[in-house]
């Protein structure tokens, strides 16, 4: 079994346990997405339930990929 970074292994700890996930979400102060220009139809989802509210965030940057994809940084909002 090879390594899993820090982040991976959260997300599989979330996939594979009943963990409480507005814990789990408690605990993570940033979040870096990558958007990228497709749409799919299917596929697997990190919070099959939902999530049990809204999380407020602050938008810390934004940076366009060569691809299209476009990286976006977000912190908690205070």
């Amino acid at each position: 079994n090879s390594m899993m970074t820090p982040k991976e292994y959260v997300i599989e700890l979330i996939k594979q346990t009943q963990i409480n996930i507005d814990f789990i979400i408690g605990l993570i102060d940033e979040y870096q997405f990558l958007i990228q220009p497709r749409i799919v139809g299917h596929g697997p989802t990190l919070y099959q339930g939902g999530l049990p509210g809204t999380r407020r965030l602050e938008l810390v940057s934004t940076r366009p990929l060569s691809n299209g994809t476009v990286a976006m940084h977000y912190r908690r909002a205070a």
